[in-house]
């Protein structure tokens, strides 16, 4: 088995993914029949998406994603997911939202005992190359193994923080 295998972990539903015992509300897919209100992560990503994911860690066996950033994460499923997949050493993620984390998911992080591990940074824009150089720096020891960039999806601040 690869470092990346989700076989046997994960399991879809109409409108939830569950990885092991997590449970992710799939957004594209939201109706008012819910039932488990904000006791689940929101998770922008379809099953082919993750299917096309898992294809290509498959093809990466001896990867070590030691070090991860996140460029857009809009409640922090998405950081979770990565997280429980990649099993990084530090999962640093950012958004341009003024927000916090939500309530489950600060749950995730102390019962999982990630308090070292995982970092969101909130108010961040994807574009400040200082700000984004500066957490970098400080939490990845200016080094990064996979940076996943699902933030503002223009070209513009994409390129800039690339070039970051």
């Amino acid at each position: 088995m690869d470092n990346f295998s989700l076989n046997g972990r994960i399991a879809w539903q109409k409108d939830r993914m569950i990885l092991d015992d997590l449970v992710f509300r799939l957004e594209h897919y939201r109706s008012d029949d819910w039932e488990l209100g904000d006791e689940c992560f929101c998770f922008f990503k379809t099953k082919y998406l993750v299917d096309q994911y898992a294809q290509f860690w498959t093809t990466r066996p001896n990867f070590q994603a030691r070090r991860v950033l996140e460029l857009g994460i809009w409640d922090g499923g998405s950081v979770v997911f990565w997280f429980e997949w990649l099993q990084p050493e530090i999962h640093v993620a950012v958004d341009i939202m003024q927000r916090k984390d939500s309530a489950y998911f600060r749950r995730w992080v102390t019962a999982r005992g990630r308090e070292k591990n995982v970092r969101t940074y909130w108010g961040t824009d994807q574009a400040d190359g200082v700000a984004l150089r500066r957490i970098v720096a400080r939490d990845c020891s200016d080094q990064l193994d996979v940076v996943i960039d699902d933030a503002s999806h223009m070209y513009e601040p994409t390129k800039r923080s690339f070039e970051a």
